[in-house]
């Protein structure tokens, strides 16, 4: 996964954006996806407790949509926990380099047209 955002920032450094810049979006990426691993790697036990429990709710749910909602389902959607925030820390890292790439075409949009 660095190694693509590793080359995406250097397609996007070829278009005339300090190599610098990128440098630190790339470590800050890095620094990220470090994180998330690491709170994977302590905590595997009880995610995949909690997206085991997740997806029994659901599968519940889906096979008997006249029962009474799961409680448990909503409280695991409205808590804060691992399992979600390592989620949100692996997902944030892939997105960065798309809005990063969408900013830098803008602006090349509006200095080209003025």
């Amino acid at each position: 996964m660095l190694i693509g955002f590793r080359m995406a920032f250097n397609k996007i450094g070829a278009l005339g954006f300090s190599f610098s810049l990128n440098n630190w979006i790339f470590v800050l990426i890095a620094g990220l996806v470090c994180v998330s691993v690491t709170i994977l790697c302590i905590n595997w036990t009880y995610i995949h407790s909690e997206f085991t429990a997740l997806t029994s709710m659901l599968m519940y749910e889906a096979y008997n949509p006249q029962s009474a909602p799961n409680l448990s389902y909503y409280q695991w959607k409205y808590s804060l926990n691992p399992a979600k925030v390592t989620l949100t820390l692996l997902v944030i890292p892939m997105l960065l380099p798309l809005f990063y790439y969408i900013r830098i075409i803008s602006r090349n949009k509006k200095s080209s047209s003025s």
